[in-house]
């Protein structure tokens, strides 16, 4: 409890900005270590689930990503994005869970998420435009449902 504990005030205060636009973040691709952003993804909806080591009930989120994936569609993108952490110990977890990712499996070793994104708890969930707009912030993985009702109403408005 105190490690998830201090892991928060960690991610408060260094979710300081600095970078304009999550789109602009540099991350890496898990299996390849290249330098990435989000930017280089064609789509209308992003999803991006972030997470690290330490959360609780990612594992269990981690295992669900494949179905959410299924479920969305193809103009969302599903991410998962694993902050604090090296593309070696995320391949290894996926392994020891026996995830084969059919998603954009990233990680951000040096927290750079919090260039942008003022992160209160891990994990959580992004939904974002094109543009990199947030037009959610959800606590852990939301449903497909969820997700498609953000969506809908952000078509609409």
């Amino acid at each position: 409890m105190l490690r998830i504990f201090l892991f928060s005030i960690f991610l408060f205060l260094f979710s300081c900005g600095g970078k304009d636009n999550i789109l602009d973040i540099t991350l890496r691709e898990v299996n390849s270590g290249k330098k990435v952003h989000l930017s280089d993804y064609k789509f209308d909806y992003m999803v991006i689930y972030m997470w690290t080591g330490t959360c609780e009930g990612h594992e269990k989120d981690l295992k669900n990503l494949n179905d959410l994936k299924r479920k969305l569609g193809n103009n969302v993108k599903l991410v998962s994005l694993a902050v604090l952490m090296e593309g070696d110990t995320v391949t290894e977890l996926f392994k020891e869970l026996n995830i084969k990712p059919e998603f954009i499996n990233l990680y951000d070793s040096k927290g750079n998420i919090t260039e942008v994104v003022k992160l209160i708890t891990l994990p959580s969930t992004l939904l974002i435009d094109r543009e990199g707009n947030i037009i959610k912030e959800f606590i852990r993985l939301p449903s497909s449902n969820l997700i498609n009702k953000n969506i809908s109403s952000k078509d609409q408005g």
